[in-house]
């Protein structure tokens, strides 16, 4: 969804949730310094009725913005409570992608990992969105991940 139309014409976020659209998405492909307007757009979001675990917030990442960036745009998603979906950045003319998710390492002959970046940033982002997403849904203190509670296993 467009969240900049949301700001325009917030009665479609009502629209919306009349017609029952469920877990809205909004795109932050901008740098961090946007997130006042992104806050705004889910503001307008629960405004509607929306809460905000049923809000999903699109990240482009391995491209222009650092690893750094991202991470304060997550700690941001994660103040607000709202899940996020990580959109792992490839050119359009790759043909083939060969990124394995279970692999320990793999180097940028293997898969496109973007100037700036590294396969362990890729990786360890992947994770943090992961985990984030799971305390968020489970309703964990401050939205911190604690090891093992999508099992019910905390080691203790």
């Amino acid at each position: 969804m467009d969240g900049r139309l949301l700001i325009k014409v917030p009665e479609i976020a009502i629209f919306l949730k009349k017609a029952r659209f469920r877990h809205p998405r909004i795109a932050w492909d901008g740098p961090y310094r946007h997130w006042p307007k992104i806050k705004a757009q889910i503001q307008v979001l629960k405004d509607a009725g929306y809460s905000p675990d049923d809000i999903f917030i699109f990240m482009l990442f391995n491209h222009d913005l650092s690893y750094e960036e991202m991470r304060l745009k997550l700690d941001a998603c994660r103040g607000w409570r709202v899940r996020v979906i990580d959109c792992r950045f490839r050119p359009l003319d790759s043909i083939s992608d060969g990124y394995n998710p279970q692999a320990k390492s793999q180097s940028n002959e293997e898969y496109y990992i973007h100037k700036g970046w590294t396969d362990k940033q890729v990786r360890v982002f992947r994770r943090a969105v992961r985990q984030q997403n799971i305390a968020i849904m489970l309703n964990l203190p401050d939205g911190r991940y604690i090891e093992g509670v999508e099992k019910k296993y905390i080691p203790t």
